[in-house]
């Protein structure tokens, strides 16, 4: 099935119409919906940062970057990397938040976009198949009194989709992660926790928070800033960041990759935590083609490993291993 491609709601400028070289200089507001502004002197055509959003943003300055293709006489065209600062209008106006959410099929509480997952199916997979990501408030809103949850929250949800109230559940060792959920007959909400996006059991269903594929919290890690993803099975960090038209960023090996490379489990750590994963284990022996994988889930044990045995590398992959990948723009 095509993924379905909803355009990110930006606010909309005055387009100055002038030339791509005093764009590039005075860097004034423009119009930035579509993919290609049409501007006297040249157009500008948007590199994608990912499959949903149309520009690279930049949360340390509040950027948008495309690139520009400007046309002199005599057939000269020359290529300027253009800055231009404008807000989504999410920014002005939280309710196009919600506007995104009911597109999708979400329904929009506590400040988050939800979703109800399948039976047996994990927020982490819930979100993915809704083409959204995993959102901590899954934890933080509805999940665990660990994790600051609480049962009001839960129950909220539950109104929201319709369905009868979650009851104060202590949970097994087999259901206790999930935070908020719904049993074939009533609500569940798990109050020990901890809430986590990988948990799933076969007859229950979870309420996920979920957001937008985009780097919404970039991660600082040894005061370097960096974006994180959480990637597919059997992908490759290369492979990762190129779907989303991005490229391997060195602090996926640097900062949290094997010990050979300067990563530390510390900040394995901190890449699990973002993406709702339990802490990372060091593995210092294990080889093979898992080996040159860094920090990342393995499915099979459901833990998060630091493997140590080997560099690091880009192109690491193994078909059980999903990679914790930093990416970043091509220029």
């Amino acid at each position: 099935m095509e993924k379905s491609m909803l355009p990110v709601r930006l606010a909309a400028f005055l387009v100055w119409m002038m030339p791509l070289s005093d764009w590039a200089s005075s860097q004034p507001a423009g119009s930035v919906e579509g993919k290609t502004f049409v501007i006297t002197g040249g157009f500008c055509e948007v590199t994608t940062n990912t499959a949903t959003y149309e520009l690279n943003y930049s949360h340390g300055t509040n950027d948008w970057n495309c690139r520009g293709i400007e046309e002199h006489e005599g057939g000269i065209r020359r290529t300027l990397t253009i800055t231009i600062n404008a807000q989504l209008r999410a920014d002005l106006d939280p309710s196009s938040h919600q506007e995104d959410c009911a597109d999708a099929g979400g329904i929009y509480e506590g400040g988050a976009c939800w979703f109800k997952g399948r039976r047996g199916e994990s927020c982490h997979e819930a979100c993915e198949r809704n083409y959204f990501v995993y959102d901590r408030a899954t934890a933080t809103y509805a999940g665990s009194s660990k994790d600051g949850g609480t049962l009001s929250a839960c129950r909220s949800i539950t109104r929201a989709f319709g369905d009868r109230a979650p009851f104060n559940n202590s949970g097994s060792d087999k259901n206790r992660f999930l935070g908020c959920a719904y049993t074939p007959y009533w609500g569940s909400w798990y109050r020990l926790g901890p809430t986590r996006a990988d948990a799933k059991h076969e007859r229950l269903a979870r309420y996920c928070a979920c957001r937008r594929f985009t780097c919404e919290s970039p991660l600082v890690l040894d005061g370097e800033e960096s974006c994180w993803y959480y990637g597919a099975a059997g992908r490759s960090c290369n492979d990762e960041c190129r779907k989303r038209r991005l490229v391997y960023d060195e602090a996926t090996a640097t900062q949290a990759g094997s010990a050979r490379d300067g990563g530390t489990l510390e900040n394995c750590d901190r890449v699990a935590e973002l993406f709702g994963l339990p802490e990372a284990i060091d593995r210092n022996t294990i080889s093979g083609d898992i080996g040159s994988c860094g920090c990342g889930y393995w499915t099979i044990a459901a833990e998060v490993w630091r493997l140590n045995a080997h560099h690091t590398t880009a192109s690491g992959s193994n078909r059980r291993f999903r990679r914790f990948c930093a990416c970043e723009t091509p220029y």
